[in-house]
C-alpha cells in the first residue's frame, strides 16, 4: 500500500512506541466495537494522544488496520514451518483419521487465540481489498502446503488430482474451524469434528 508522504516514519524509540500504542489500541477497538464503528478520535483517546498526533503516524484508520494486517500476516509467514510440520506430522501413520483430527484441533486452538480479530477480518474480507488479498494469500500458502503433504502419500489417495484434493481438503477443514470458532451452533463441537474428520477421510482414502 502506498503511504501518505506526510505521515511520519518513526525512527526514535519513543516514536516507535507511540505508533505501536496506536496499533494496539486500534486492534482492541476493532475487536470490541468493530472496524466501521471505530473512529480515529477514539483510537487517539485510547492511546492517550491528540488526534493531531495520530495523523502524524497514520492518514486514516484504514492505514492502521493495514499495518495490523501486515503484522498479522508476517507472524503467519514466520510460523510457516510450524504449519508445514502440522500438515506433515503423522501423515504417514496408518491412522489417517487421527492425522486429520490433529490438524483441525490445532487450527481451532490457533483461531481461538485471536478469535475476535478473525471475526472482524471475515467481515472486512468483502469490503477492503487489502484484507481480502492478505487472507487469499494466506489460504494459498496453506493449500500449497496441503498439496505437498497429500502428494507425499499420493499412492494412498483415491484421487489423482492433488490440487483439487488440496482445495477440498483445506476448504472442508476451514469451514469446520470457522463454524466452531466464528459461527458456533448449539450442537456438540466434538460431534461436528468427528463427522468432519470422517467426511474428509472418506473423500481422500476410501
Amino acid at each position: 500500500m502506498e503511504k501518505n508522504s506526510k505521515v511520519r516514519i518513526p525512527k526514535q524509540k519513543r516514536s516507535i512506541l507511540r505508533k505501536e500504542a496506536l496499533r494496539e489500541k486500534a486492534l482492541s477497538l476493532f475487536c470490541s466495537k468493530g472496524f466501521q464503528q471505530t473512529t480515529t478520535n477514539q483510537i487517539a483517546e485510547e492511546a492517550g494522544m491528540s488526534i493531531g498526533s495520530l495523523y502524524e503516524y497514520y492518514a486514516n484508520k484504514e492505514e492502521i488496520l493495514y499495518d495490523i494486517v501486515d503484522e498479522y500476516f508476517t507472524v503467519f509467514l514466520n510460523e510457516e514451518d510450524k504449519l508445514r510440520e502440522l500438515f506433515f506430522l503423522g501423515i504417514r501413520n496408518k491412522d489417517k483419521r487421527k492425522w486429520i483430527r490433529s490438524i483441525i484441533e490445532n487450527l481451532i486452538e490457533s483461531h481461538e487465540a485471536s478469535k475476535k480479530f478473525n471475526i472482524e477480518l471475515h467481515y472486512l474480507y468483502f469490503q477492503l481489498d487489502k484484507v481480502r488479498e492478505a487472507i487469499n494469500e494466506q489460504k494459498m500458502i496453506i493449500r500449497k502446503i496441503a498439496a505437498e503433504a497429500l502428494d507425499s502419500i499420493s499412492g494412498e489417495l483415491t484421487t489423482d488430482d492433488i490440487d483439487i484434493a488440496a482445495v477440498i481438503f483445506c476448504d472442508s477443514i476451514e469451514k469446520t474451524v470457522d463454524r466452531i470458532c466464528l459461527y458456533p451452533l448449539t450442537i456438540d463441537n466434538k460431534r461436528l469434528i468427528s463427522d468432519s474428520v470422517e467426511m474428509i477421510y472418506r473423500y481422500l482414502f476410501s
